[in-house]
């Protein structure tokens, strides 16, 4: 099987960069470390790591991370991750959140997909097909036509959707249409450049939160519990790498 192309830029910057990256946050078992919060573990965290292992062919801190984030984290009743783990105020360490965050399970689930296509692994390709069927069934919803993508198996509130526009994926999109054919992943993608429209603000900055209406519309709170620091920010900013 044809692997994923050569990154782009210098090789040895790269090369430096990642090595500096696994050295820093990820420990030896696998675990990627926010060495900002307490020490804790995030399904993003996890996430990343995967796709930036695949994408520098590192086949061994691709199968470490893999296993720490499978053995910890991927431990609810379906397959998607629970999204926070770390210490309680008891001092034990493990989930502190069983609930689920979509952008870490499409990025677990594309990392996987890519390191099927990299390495030809079939187990890969299995457990990311798996995972696909769980995030369109728990993770996404049907709205007067548009399919939207909840924050997690959250969301749904007194007939409105909050939805995080960083959290579309549309480079994803193609790719979960080409090996999961089940799923029309296509109405996802048509929805993520709706959002990208449509959830911004006054100057037509991207904003970290928006709500769907129960008519389909999409609208930026005034007063958002959840974006206390300003409506364009750490969340939103992400949108331009989507992108």
């Amino acid at each position: 099987m044809q692997g994923l192309p050569a990154p782009c830029g210098s090789p040895k910057l790269l090369r430096e960069s990642w090595e500096a990256y696994k050295n820093y946050f990820i420990q030896a078992d696998g675990r990627v470390i926010d060495h900002d919060r307490q020490g804790i573990t995030t399904s993003e965290g996890q996430a990343y790591a995967l796709f930036r292992a695949v994408w520098m062919d590192d086949l061994a801190t691709f199968r470490r991370v893999l296993r720490w984030t499978q053995d910890n984290l991927q431990v609810r009743p379906d397959r998607l991750l629970a999204w926070k783990w770390g210490r309680d105020s008891a001092g034990n360490w493990g989930v502190l959140d069983l609930e689920s965050a979509s952008d870490a399970d499409q990025l677990y689930a594309l990392s996987l997909l890519l390191a099927y296509i990299q390495w030809g692994e079939t187990r890969y390709l299995e457990d990311a097909r798996a995972i696909l069927d769980d995030i369109w069934r728990k993770e996404t919803t049907l709205i007067r036509g548009w399919v939207f993508l909840k924050p997690g198996t959250w969301g749904e509130q007194d007939g409105r959707l909050r939805i995080n526009p960083s959290y579309y994926l549309p480079f994803a999109y193609r790719v979960f249409a080409r090996f999961d054919p089940a799923h029309p992943w296509e109405k996802l993608l048509k929805t993520s450049y709706r959002v990208f429209r449509e959830a911004r603000n006054r100057v037509g900055l991207p904003v970290n939160w928006a709500d769907v209406t129960q008519d389909g519309v999409v609208e930026v709170p005034v007063q958002d519990p959840l974006n206390p620091e300003g409506d364009y920010g750490y969340d939103a900013l992400r949108v331009f790498l989507n992108l």
